[in-house]
């Protein structure tokens, strides 16, 4: 056991050691997260594949910047929080640059359907670099396009060519049976 009359040098240390903590501590504050620029929060969107912005995070020397972009789906009565809290991902991406164009590969955004979106600054070994964690706030956009038309499907040549008609609208009318198909061979 440590007698306080035979230590009263380290007792002291100690405290102005955790005097100091709270500066010290401070010293250590990160930059403030990025900033969403596009689409803007509420934004009614006429593509199916938009294109995201953010600013850039502030460089910490030696580590390298990236961002994890995540986009969820925004039932109705959802608040956009919860969506990011809670809701599967729908499409999901970490990269170094601070644009995003939202691929045609990828699972499709949906007409008439509301999505929330964030972004968060990690560093290569996910460490954060940035304050709130390094996420953004959170905007959420959606889907108004034109809506599809009930244009014929083309196939030339062995090649299916979809016009009109999103590629899921095809899908959802191929699951239900609804999509007929004439001319074939």
């Amino acid at each position: 056991m440590i007698s306080i009359k035979k230590y009263p040098s380290h007792l002291s240390l100690f405290f102005i050691i955790l005097s100091l903590l709270p500066s010290l501590l401070a010293a250590q504050t990160l930059p403030d997260p990025p900033q969403l620029i596009a689409p803007e929060d509420g934004a009614k969107i006429e593509v199916l594949n938009p294109a995201f912005f953010w600013t850039s995070a502030m460089k910490i020397p030696g580590r390298q910047k990236l961002y994890a972009l995540t986009i969820v789906r925004l039932m109705p009565g959802q608040t956009a929080k919860d969506a990011i809290r809670s809701n599967k991902p729908h499409h999901q991406v970490t990269l170094g640059r601070t644009s995003y164009e939202y691929p045609p590969d990828a699972w499709p955004l949906e007409n008439g359907l509301a999505y929330a979106w964030q972004v968060q600054a990690i560093d290569e070994k996910g460490r954060l670099i940035a304050a709130n964690s390094g996420y953004t706030e959170i905007f959420t956009f959606s889907i108004a396009g034109p809506l599809p038309t009930d244009e014929p499907l083309h196939i030339t040549t062995g090649t299916l060519t979809m016009t009109g008609l999103g590629a899921q609208e095809y899908l959802k009318r191929i699951t239900t049976g609804t999509l007929t198909m004439t001319g074939l061979g």
